[in-house]
């Protein structure tokens, strides 16, 4: 294929058209001659031209007359026209040579370096206008081939828009989710630091009173609350996946009963809460934030399928055992003792052709608004991880249950837990935290365990401190948000000075620091507030001692 490009050149004096070749030779391109506007036309027939160069004034058919002609055939309408005049063109000639297509003048005598920059920028246009035609040819052969495919497939890319809308949705959904995300981790800092006064403080007032007195009964009072506060921020931050996971034996009773009575309150009237307890059933090793979020999300897909019409949920827990690998819908799961928690509704039901769908990543059949898709996924997500197992069983019309199943664990594992003493201690401890009550607090706690603590609410006194001597401290627990000095940069001063010196950061939340970039800094333990008397001492022990890492 010849790909030079092609310059028109017309005039009716045979002397201008030599002396316009011999101008354009100095460009790679193939000159076609017209003496008049006809010859003109009949070469726009045989030929695709980058640019034409016209002399206005012709005999039979002026330049003006040929150049509207040219543009007014589809073949030549693009073309560039750049008209050569003997002499420069009145205000109406020009007027007339831009109506007709004129992109450009000459006027006679012209410069030939002048003349051939313009052609040269006219050609550079003409092989981008051709490059992108070859493009759009291209992508129409492609159209063409795919036309009967495409019709056959019209259906499925319908769906596939429809997707696409969901998806979009969805990240909204999840943008939205990571703003609250941040506020919440906001939230959670500062509330988990005035639940750290609370609990220590009502721990600390606990040791001087009278077991089985009026005070503290209230006290016990106080305490249960501020868990039952401590377990609401993790929820909150696991809702938001602000949180981490710490799997530690618990008995779900509680848990479930904490979670539907978050759930009641937010039903309506007409939905009735029914649930069958079992207290006998045994403890899971589960993080107790992971395990509202299920109750949650079931319960909450309960609400909408009963929604319009009212109904009952129902929340059963039991213990049982599994005999067989496979359960009644073939999922695989080991043989043994195992906590069912049972979740159902009397509302619309799931479909027999999408009920093998409902775990899938952003499979909802909620309007536009209830739901992200990714509630039973995600439940799907944390059962799975327990080694358990979850079946959905429903009928159109009448409602729906799932079964959640929860791997038991050995009485000797639980009992462990719950018989360790706090360990007591001599040593010497350096607490910081920039807000005094929690100074205090922290060194009444460790000096009720025997230890002798210096407690400092500035970062910068508390360095001075540890420069001064740093022999004299057998341990430091020093917070993370500090103005000054933070907690990190404090543990990295004095790990400088004494690298040996074990070191605790505690925080209420923190989005820039967890136990793993708190350990590659040296940081021995990372512990979020709030923390009990029993849970810190141990920890102190713990490093005090040497015991290995986890």
């Amino acid at each position: 294929m010849n790909s030079t490009q092609k310059i028109l050149i017309v005039d009716d004096k045979k002397e201008n058209l030599v002396v316009l070749r011999q101008v354009l030779r100095e460009v790679d391109v193939e000159v076609i001659e017209a003496s008049s506007g006809n010859e003109a036309l009949a070469a726009s027939l045989d030929h695709n031209f980058a640019l034409a160069i016209l002399d206005v004034m012709m005999p039979g058919m002026s330049g003006f007359e040929l150049a509207e002609h040219l543009h007014g055939d589809d073949a030549t309408r693009l073309m560039p026209i750049i008209f050569v005049t003997a002499a420069y063109p009145d205000e109406q000639n020009i007027f007339s040579g831009y109506e007709a297509g004129c992109i450009d003048y000459i006027v006679k005598p012209y410069a030939p370096e002048v003349l051939l920059a313009k052609v040269r920028i006219f050609l550079e246009l003409d092989r981008q206008r051709l490059e992108l035609q070859r493009h759009r040819d291209q992508l129409g052969t492609l159209v063409a081939e795919r036309t009967r495919e495409l019709e056959q497939e019209l259906e499925a890319h319908r769906r596939s828009e429809e997707e696409n809308a969901k998806l979009q949705a969805h990240l909204n959904q999840a943008q939205k989710l990571e703003a609250i995300g941040i506020l919440a981790g906001g939230i959670a800092h500062d509330f988990n630091n005035i639940l750290a006064a609370i609990m220590g403080l009502t721990q600390l007032a606990q040791l001087n009173t009278l077991p089985g007195s009026q005070v503290a009964q209230n006290l016990d009072g106080v305490l249960l609350s501020a868990h039952r506060a401590t377990d609401l921020v993790k929820q909150i931050l696991a809702f938001s996946r602000q949180s981490t996971v710490a799997r530690i034996p618990h008995t779900l009773q509680p848990l479930v009963k904490e979670s539907l009575k978050m759930l009641r309150s937010s039903l309506p009237s007409t939905i009735t809460v029914k649930e069958d307890i079992d207290p006998q059933c045994k403890a899971i090793l589960a993080d107790p934030t992971q395990i509202h979020q299920i109750v949650m999300n079931l319960g909450t897909n309960a609400f909408h399928a009963m929604e319009k019409t009212g109904g009952v949920l129902a929340v059963k827990l039991q213990t049982t055992v599994i005999n067989s690998p496979a359960l009644s819908d073939g999922q695989q799961i080991k043989p043994g003792n195992y906590v069912e928690l049972t979740v159902s509704d009397t509302g619309t039901g799931i479909g027999p052709d999408i009920i093998n769908k409902v775990f899938d990543p952003y499979f909802t059949t909620k309007e536009v608004g209830k739901g992200t898709g990714l509630g039973l996924s995600i439940t799907h997500g944390i059962i799975k991880s327990y080694d358990g197992a979850i079946t959905v069983e429903s009928t159109v019309g009448q409602g729906t249950t799932f079964h959640i199943y929860f791997p038991v664990i050995q009485e000797e594992e639980k009992e462990e837990k719950e018989t360790q003493e706090c360990p007591r201690g001599r040593e010497r401890i350096l607490f910081v935290d920039d807000e005094e009550i929690l100074a205090i607090m922290g060194k009444k706690m460790l000096e009720q365990l025997g230890y002798t603590v210096t407690a400092h609410s500035h970062s910068i006194q508390a360095l001075e401190a540890f420069r001064n001597d740093p022999a004299q401290f057998d341990l430091v627990i020093t917070d993370l948000t500090m103005p000054e000095l933070t907690g990190t940069e404090l543990a990295q001063r004095m790990l400088a000075i004494r690298p040996d010196i074990p070191i605790i950061l505690c925080t209420g939340f923190s989005h820039l620091i967890n136990e793993y970039s708190a350990r590659t800094i040296g940081i021995k333990e990372f512990v979020l507030k709030p923390f009990t008397l029993s849970s810190i001492g141990k920890l102190v022990r713990k490093l005090l001692d040497g015991a290995p890492e986890k």
